[in-house]
């Protein structure tokens, strides 16, 4: 009898434990299942807080935009609220009464104040207010916006003057710190002012003096040598040649500190928080946020969030492209328009990896042409000229 009950529990017993073991393993996979789930709905209703949360910033840069603009317009005029875009940078005196705008492609500033019509028949006067407004032009260093939120309040942009090393004196030095007060009066006193006269939304017309003033022939070299220690670092660490990451600044903002487009997008390279701003963000930090306007004004920021959406550009969209200059032009002209339209002008949809093998056809010189006549967009056709020519500049000057 002892004999047949070990003889059936050696039969059984293996059963019995794979038994057991199956059901440990069904309840291990069940609550893995539960915890996954849980994870996917965390992390959905995290994403789902987080754009609400950007949706109210939104809200309320509209909001506060829409108050600045009506006051600008009380004085200036309706339309004639001028705002930094991505090559001018614009700043206005607190009252609004005065603002100076940079046109950083062209290489010239003007200052516009208003003034009392006593004012303008005071040629003294008239001096001193131009003085002063030009030694303010010359020591500002700018502000990221215009009005603040209950989200986020405007910042100095700059630790240095925006325009340091960027203006010359009348005899052809470079304006310093030490030289300021007196090159300032030798500035306004071989200027040419004018006036002109502006109409408020208030109904009151104004007298406006108009003063204009170049930038050094250098400026945009002066302003490149600033952001050195970022573009050197991304690119070391994304494997660019920094011409690349130069030449994409000087088309995207010309190294205007205060670059704003339509979109919006910000900073130095452009980036729309929404798109560009968020994949990089989630690359560099495995984290999904949309950057703000403050956080893309930050240079550091910037180049960091720029530079590591071109590496995905180039590693992951891109990636199969054989020819590494063909890549390369690919993700240029993907950084302006987006990596769905390059495919559209080879397939005449967005789906990449239809576009790929048609892309691996041309040799880069046949590559640049077609895409010179068949990108969707004007504007990303001479970009890709623009960044190209630039990169060689770069390489140059470097």
């Amino acid at each position: 009898m002892k004999k047949t009950v070990v003889i059936l529990l050696l039969v059984f017993l293996p059963f019995l434990v794979w038994s057991q073991s199956k059901r440990e393993l069904e309840e291990f996979a069940r609550k893995q299942e539960q915890e996954r789930e849980q994870l996917k709905q965390e992390q959905k209703k995290g994403l789902s807080d987080l754009l609400a949360e950007y949706e109210k910033y939104v809200k309320a840069e509209q909001e506060a935009y829409a108050a600045f603009k009506k006051q600008v317009e009380k004085e200036w005029g309706k339309g004639n609220a001028v705002e930094s875009t991505n090559k001018d940078w614009v700043e206005y005196s607190d009252d609004h009464k005065s603002r100076t705008v940079v046109d950083f492609e062209k290489g010239e500033a003007k200052i516009e104040i208003i003034v009392g019509e006593n004012e303008v028949q005071d040629t003294g006067e008239l001096k001193r207010k131009l003085e002063e407004e030009v030694t303010r032009l010359m020591e500002n260093r700018g502000t990221s916006k215009d009005y603040d939120t209950e989200y986020e309040k405007r910042r100095q942009l700059s630790e240095e003057p925006v325009l340091a090393g960027q203006v010359e004196t009348p005899e052809g030095g470079k304006i310093s710190k030490e030289n300021l007060p007196e090159a300032v009066k030798e500035i306004v006193e071989k200027g040419e002012p004018k006036i002109e006269k502006v109409k408020g939304e208030d109904g009151e017309e104004r007298e406006v003096v108009v003063f204009s003033l170049p930038l050094a022939p250098d400026h945009i070299r002066v302003r490149a040598k600033r952001y050195e220690t970022e573009v050197e670092n991304f690119c070391r660490k994304y494997s660019f040649d920094p011409a690349l990451v130069y030449a994409v600044i000087h088309t995207e903002s010309y190294f205007n500190p205060k670059a704003k487009s339509y979109v919006p997008a910000y900073g130095l390279m452009q980036i729309v928080p929404h798109y560009a701003g968020k994949d990089a963000y989630r690359y560099v930090y495995g984290k999904d946020k949309r950057p703000t306007a403050n956080y893309l004004y930050e240079p550091h920021n910037n180049v960091e969030l720029g530079t590591a959406y071109l590496h995905l550009l180039y590693t992951r969209s891109f990636q199969q492209v054989k020819d590494s200059k063909s890549r390369m032009l690919c993700v240029i002209a993907a950084y302006n328009t987006g990596a769905g339209n390059v495919s559209r002008a080879f397939t005449g949809n967005t789906r990449l990896s239809n576009a790929i093998s048609k892309i691996n056809s041309y040799s880069y010189e046949d590559l640049y042409a077609y895409l010179s006549k068949r990108l969707p967009a004007q504007e990303t056709r001479d970009y890709i000229r623009k960044v190209t020519e630039r990169m060689q500049q770069y390489k140059e000057w470097r």
